[in-house]
């Protein structure tokens, strides 16, 4: 059954602690940038400028590097080429120059920005799943037509240390791009209960019976449904 809106962070600890009491798996979810050589060149390009490695975009990174980033390399010629030109701009002169400009910059925002959050997302998970490797059980990969890679689930065992990190969350949608993995699900052995898609802020409950749907929202939960 689909949830209405989002917890606040009391109804999260009491549905988070009913959750343990049920499951003893949890799943999270690795996606992959389908761009990433082109990322990691941009990203490396601007470390290289910057004298920066890459502990130190990991501990610098912010709201305020992105802006400050953006602001250096907006008009750089060695990531904003010929190539990029042709392939993102060259449609946008048909449009008046005040439109033109502004999408423009946007897209270079976004262009930079998306860089720098892939290489900290990527960086953040493979140490994040290094640190776990104790405690996976199994893992899932997606493939796509085309035989690229699109995403790996991690089957995990719910461990007390699991459990401290996913109650300091203040959601389940706090597992989300570029700072950690996503769509936390739980589960009973093979059953899920909770399956969360965490960027389209979406999460359903399998409620067992109506004695579990009734409790659920007597503790907070707003269900789509109004009825088991």
């Amino acid at each position: 059954m689909i949830v209405k809106g989002k917890t606040d962070n009391n109804v999260y600890t009491k549905l988070i602690n009913y959750a343990f009491s049920k499951c003893n798996i949890i799943s999270l979810t690795k996606y992959y940038n389908q761009n990433n050589q082109l990322s990691e060149n941009i990203v490396n390009y601007i470390m290289s400028l910057e004298n920066y490695n890459k502990n130190e975009i990991m501990n610098k990174y912010s709201k305020e590097l992105l802006e400050e980033l953006n602001m250096k390399y907006i008009n750089d010629s060695k990531i904003f080429n010929d190539i990029y030109k042709t392939k993102y701009e060259t449609n946008l002169y048909k449009i008046d120059y005040e439109t033109f400009e502004k999408i423009k910059v946007d897209n270079r925002k976004k262009y930079i920005e998306e860089s720098i959050q892939w290489f900290v997302y990527n960086s953040m998970t493979s140490n994040w799943i290094k640190e776990k490797q104790n405690i996976i059980l199994k893992t899932q990969n997606e493939i796509l037509k085309n035989g690229i890679k699109h995403s790996t689930i991690y089957y995990i065992k719910l461990t007390d240390d699991i459990k401290k990190e996913i109650l300091s969350k203040r959601t389940l949608f706090d597992w989300q791009w570029p700072t950690s993995l996503e769509d936390i699900s739980f589960y009973c052995e093979d059953c899920c209960w909770i399956h969360t898609i965490t960027h389209e802020k979406l999460c359903e409950i399998f409620c067992e019976n109506e004695t579990e749907y009734e409790y659920l929202k007597s503790i907070g939960i707003n269900f789509l449904d109004e009825k088991f």
